[in-house]
């Protein structure tokens, strides 16, 4: 899970829109079908249930526009949405989009949809507690602009939603496993994965390598209960640009934070608890 300073700083950059801009026509039809196609609870919803008050789209809460008025921001977390992104959803179709965020909703243990490959202008895809289940969908592979990827589904301590913990079936890295994720994701400088089960026990042995030979430059890593054991590799000493570093809840062994007191890290946790 992201710390909260990082959370907010990532979520108050998504809320910022070009409030001159006027969004063009065919594009708010395509967020009015959305609309319509997700489910969700609209008494609960604060952004949804808004849409469509005003002519101009790009002022609708939870959307922003460039200075052409193309939608490049989608920030639908925590509107109570259960379903309605399938493979032909109107959300795909919106090609401009550089950051999305579903997450705090609870799709009901649904994959990750297959037309997520249509987004590849995503920078940045946060789809974190939105009980999103089965094997992480490999059309993410094709998002090769990802700068942060935050599927992370580890509910303990949050008693909001604890209950989607007990009735989820989790995500997991099997085909495609860790390293043909951030294999063909090398330039993604931010990767939370927490909750996240990693099901190969060589790769969970050998997760470190992976990370160090494929995401060098990593700035924040979260692989908070993956089933991740063994020791660090040496090479993982190497990347020296980690500012945000959590690996609680594993089995390695040997790591405590006096190893890391080279780096720079402005938020860290290990242990088993």
């Amino acid at each position: 899970m992201l710390p909260n300073f990082l959370f907010i700083s990532i979520l108050s950059s998504f809320i910022l829109t070009h409030s001159h801009s006027q969004c063009i026509d065919y594009q708010k039809n395509l967020l009015l079908q959305l609309k319509n196609e997700l489910i969700f609870n609209s008494p609960l919803s604060s952004k949804l249930s808004q849409w469509n008050q005003t002519d101009n789209c790009c002022k609708w809460q939870g959307v922003g526009c460039d200075v052409s008025g193309n939608v490049v921001t989608l920030q639908l977390n925590n509107e109570s949405i259960s379903g309605g992104v399938n493979d032909s959803s109107s959300l795909f179709k919106l090609e401009h989009l550089h950051k999305l965020n579903l997450a705090y909703n609870d799709f009901k243990r649904a994959p990750i949809s297959k037309g997520i490959r249509s987004l590849t202008n995503l920078t940045h895809l946060n789809l974190s507690y939105a009980a999103f289940g089965g094997q992480v969908a490999a059309e993410i592979l094709s998002l090769k602009r990802l700068g942060s990827l935050d599927i992370s589904n580890d509910y303990r301590g949050n008693a909001r939603y604890h209950t989607l913990l007990l009735n989820m079936n989790p995500l997991k890295l099997d085909h495609p496993n860790l390293e043909m994720l951030v294999g063909n994701l090398t330039g993604l400088p931010e990767l939370y994965l927490d909750g996240v089960n990693v099901t190969s026990s060589h790769e969970r042995k050998e997760w470190s390598r992976v990370i160090s030979s494929f995401l060098p430059n990593i700035t924040g890593l979260s692989l908070c209960r993956c089933s991740l054991f063994g020791p660090l590799f040496k090479s993982f000493w190497k990347l020296r640009s980690l500012s945000v570093l959590r690996l609680d809840l594993n089995d390695l062994s040997r790591v405590v934070p006096d190893m890391f007191a080279s780096f720079d890290i402005r938020y860290s946790k290990f242990g088993k608890s």
